[in-house]
């Protein structure tokens, strides 16, 4: 009891203490001298400037340390919720890949060559493409799960199973649009929302000879983009 009283008091007499310090404080003597005033202002800029530049540092430091998301394995996969590889098979890089817009009117013409699809050979169809780097960004920059929800399970597909999707992941690409018939093709500067999509594959799930069956999360999950679609 007698403890418990002293600390009561101890920490009335530090509140108060405390109090006269901050009204102390609050009362101190300021140099309203003309070249004080200019120097105060000086520093007050400068230390402005300086907290922008510190703020401006910390920004860039968190978004550098951002994690980029590329395609993510779905629940039951070695890789659930983790980066999935991928590759742009060569189908894809010959009809929607170009480095200008140049190349964009010249893979177009190749593409209207090959006799399909009847709307771009037509003429009625645009062509959209972009640089390679570009639809990876794009890619690595999405958060789809593959395989889709429901596609695939473990205990049910065996150790290796595949399926082709028609939309996999939305993308959004800066690029170029080309239309136009043969020898009339022409092309302008795009911005190409469009979906992709391919083959996906899991392999090499465990079996387990308890459960006479093969156990969901060992899966290797991987992607092969073949095509863009709307």
């Amino acid at each position: 009891m007698f403890t418990h009283v002293e600390k009561s008091r101890k920490l009335q007499t530090r509140a108060v203490t405390q109090k006269k310090n901050t009204e102390n404080y609050g009362h101190e003597l300021v140099d309203n001298r003309a070249e004080t005033i200019k120097q105060r202002q000086s520093q007050e800029v400068a230390s402005q400037g300086q907290s922008s530049s510190v703020r401006t540092a910390v920004v860039a430091r968190l978004f550098d340390n951002q994690v980029v998301q590329r395609l993510k394995g779905a629940k039951g996969t070695a890789q659930e919720d983790k980066p999935v590889p991928y590759t742009l098979n060569q189908e894809f890089i010959t009809k929607h890949v170009a480095n200008n817009i140049g190349e964009a009117v010249s893979v177009t013409e190749a593409r209207i060559d090959t006799g399909g699809p009847p709307g771009i050979v037509a003429g009625t169809a645009p062509n959209n493409l972009a640089k390679r780097a570009d639809w990876e960004s794009a890619i690595d920059n999405s958060d789809a799960l593959v395989p889709p929800a429901g596609e695939w399970s473990g205990e049910d597909y065996g150790d290796t199973s595949d399926n082709w999707e028609e939309r996999l992941v939305k993308v959004e690409v800066n690029g170029w649009e080309a239309i136009g018939t043969k020898g009339n093709v022409t092309a302008k500067v795009a911005n190409n929302k469009k979906y992709l999509g391919g083959k996906w594959s899991v392999t090499n799930c465990k079996f387990d000879e308890k459960s006479d069956s093969y156990i969901d999360a060992t899966g290797n999950v991987s992607v092969d983009i073949s095509h863009l679609t709307s």
